[in-house]
């Protein structure tokens, strides 16, 4: 059967209760990287980029999904509802706030998880899910070039089950790397395409496949390549899992954490690169500290309810965890 899965802020899931996905108060670059934004109850977008704060206003019924730094300002994407279904939203500023047409050729109700494909020296594209229900969902990219949107192209199209919880990042070499959860007839597994100017490649199994599901991965690029974390069955219980991007292709999945480690990010507090996630076990947020061969150095993690996902910067010799307006301090372990 298929793990039934929906976008959140950057990954949105939908579990058992106990599992719900906390949603993030920050919409962050990938890889925590760039601005922070952070949604206002008026309607409008504040986003903060080193000493400096913009704001951009917000069309009803929308929601912010992403948030990327380019050259001398940022991208915002995420959706709006119209009488269809939900259509991507996105703007940027730097040359002036302003709101940029959505890419056309539009054949689906429901346009939701935009990924912002960009590093400083500029926007690559946009990637995001498209189709009539969760478990119809093709993966879509249109190419940026300059002033709007290309027509796009379909890199998977629906599958035998749902496409979810899709992610992505521009590597080093400028190559452009998604990955996404998807239902393969038996069980979920993440799927990866890479694109280049000329397109994409056709989808591909990360970790190779398998007889459980594997769900809800993120990515960050590195200096020689990638990283991909997500969590997958071990058979009694959900635990992270990661692979390695060489330039060439994925290697080995490996086990990075602890049984009942759920819903991961990549962060970069202080320049460090870690993997924020749910440590269900005890009932507590976890941030470990990636070595540049991703395994981790070092964890610190905070007792707190799992519907609220914190933001984590580095203190001296601790981990600061910013809930909202609240912050609490722990020590590595």
């Amino acid at each position: 059967m298929s793990c039934k899965l929906a976008p959140l802020v950057l990954l949105v899931l939908t579990l058992p209760a106990a599992f719900a996905a906390a949603p993030r108060i920050e919409a962050r670059a990938a890889g925590g990287e760039g601005p922070r934004a952070v949604r206002q109850d008026d309607g409008s977008l504040s986003v903060v980029y080193g000493d400096r704060e913009e704001s951009l206003d917000l069309p009803a019924r929308s929601a912010v999904a992403a948030i990327a730094a380019v050259g001398e300002g940022w991208w915002a994407a995420g959706t709006v509802r119209d009488g269809a279904g939900t259509e991507l939203w996105l703007a940027r500023t730097g040359e002036g706030s302003r709101g940029v047409a959505a890419p056309g050729d539009r054949n689906g109700a429901q346009r939701t998880n935009p990924v912002l494909l960009a590093r400083a020296s500029g926007l690559s594209g946009v990637a995001w899910l498209e189709g009539d229900a969760h478990d119809r969902f093709a993966v879509r990219f249109a190419h940026w070039n300059g002033d709007t949107f290309a027509a796009p192209a379909t890199i998977a199209p629906p599958g035998p089950g749902s496409q979810l919880a899709l992610a992505g990042v521009v590597l080093a070499d400028g190559k452009m790397l998604l990955v996404w959860a998807g239902y393969d007839g038996s069980d979920d597994e993440i799927w990866t395409a890479v694109g280049d100017g000329d397109g994409w490649s056709p989808p591909a199994r990360v970790g190779g496949d398998n007889a459980v599901p594997d769900i809800t991965p993120a990515i960050v690029a590195t200096a020689d390549g990638a990283f991909v974390v997500w969590s997958r069955f071990d058979g009694s219980e959900y635990r992270l899992a990661l692979a390695r991007w060489d330039g060439a292709g994925f290697g080995s999945a490996r086990w990075l954490a602890e049984p009942g480690s759920l819903f991961p990010s990549f962060e970069r507090p202080g320049g460090a690169l870690g993997v924020l996630y749910r440590d269900a076990r005890s009932d507590a947020w976890a941030l470990g500290e990636l070595d540049p061969e991703g395994r981790l150095r070092r964890t610190a993690r905070v007792a707190a309810p799992n519907d609220e996902r914190p933001a984590v910067a580095l203190g001296k010799d601790n981990v600061i965890w910013k809930f909202g307006g609240r912050e609490l301090s722990t020590d590595w372990e």
